[in-house]
């Protein structure tokens, strides 16, 4: 098991980082996402995925971290 938080800082992100599909590309294996709401105070295991390609496993995976208050939403 590898955990990787794919916004990779703790400063305001304009897009992910992509290391997260990457390396699931390359092993490979599925990538699990975890959701942390902050704002409801719960955490949610969301389906399992292969890696598609970087960028759009980015792009997804921003949109889905986009529905739950992350802890710093200012960040986001």
């Amino acid at each position: 098991i590898l955990v990787i938080t794919p916004e990779g800082t703790r400063t305001k992100v304009d897009k992910l980082k992509t290391g997260f599909s990457r390396i699931a590309g390359e092993v490979p294996c599925s990538i699990q996402p975890i959701l942390l709401d902050f704002g409801n105070r719960v955490v949610r295991l969301c389906d399992a995925r292969l890696a598609q390609s970087p960028e759009a496993d980015a792009k997804a995976y921003k949109t889905l971290f986009g529905t739950v208050q992350s802890k710093n939403p200012e960040n986001f």
